[in-house]
């Protein structure tokens, strides 16, 4: 099975991730060796200290040269690019991506958010509602990485899946974030309620966890299910097309019991 990832940090000299057009194109080649076949770059954005997309697009164009003209022999135009930011959520966050809609990932309405590690803001219900409002749909990366979901999940996730859709990392999966995040984004798959795994890479080690993470999925789940947030739900977002949202009754449910 191949993979679509919409979550990493690898455009060289943007983020916190690769820092050259070499690096780059060295983690690229890894990804594709590990059957992924499309990748977002998702630089992280703080609404206060932006990135510049017009960086962002030149330098996704000069990957895709690079890649096409076979400059590097171990990557063929099989792979493809998008692009689009991870982003910091903040009251304004709805304001700010309709006026910055190329941060939504790849072609479509699809913006990925962000959330601390160690709080959870009143306000995240409200935003991701107004962010629907406003035509964009929300992804909430790597929940299972935040305290506070980790340790009242029900209670918090409920306000995602509302209006939103979960992306859970494939090194949550592995235990390569810890047992808490790991025991978090069990609970998450088990309940049904991941639309979407991705990579969150930073490097070339980032993509060594995808096949152990389909594998774990697969396990859980099923094959139809585990090739649904590895590939099919990623591939729609990047083209803007329409996602099944999560069953939340499952959620109350077990609430009461």
């Amino acid at each position: 099975m191949k993979y679509v990832d919409i979550h990493t940090h690898i455009l060289y000299n943007s983020d916190d991730g690769s820092e050259s057009i070499e690096q780059s194109l060295e983690i690229l080649t890894i990804a594709k060796k590990h059957h992924v076949n499309s990748i977002c770059f998702t630089p992280h954005c703080f609404i206060n200290n932006p990135p510049d997309m017009q960086e962002v697009i030149a330098k996704t164009n000069i990957l895709k040269e690079k890649i096409n003209n076979n400059i590097n022999s171990n990557i063929n135009n099989n792979i493809n690019l998008f692009y689009g930011c991870e982003i910091m959520i903040e009251d304004t966050l709805p304001s700010f991506i309709k006026k910055n809609e190329e941060m939504c990932l790849g072609e479509g309405n699809y913006v990925l958010i962000e959330l601390p590690m160690f709080n959870y803001p009143i306000y995240i219900k409200e935003v991701l509602y107004q962010t629907r409002l406003k035509g964009f749909i929300p992804i909430i990366a790597h929940p299972e990485r935040n305290s506070h979901i980790q340790l009242e999940t029900t209670k918090h996730i409920k306000d995602i899946i509302v209006n939103g859709y979960i992306q859970i990392n494939a090194g949550s999966l592995t235990g390569r974030h810890g047992e808490l995040a790991k025991k978090t984004a069990l609970k998450l798959v088990k309940r049904n309620l991941v639309s979407f795994v991705a990579s969150d890479s930073h490097n070339d080690k980032g993509y060594s966890h995808m096949d152990e993470a389909y594998n774990i999925y697969r396990e859980l789940k099923g094959k139809e299910k585990t090739d649904q947030v590895f590939f099919y739900n990623p591939y729609k977002a990047l083209k803007g097309e329409y996602i099944e949202q999560v069953e939340i009754n499952y959620i109350k449910k077990k609430q009461k019991a």
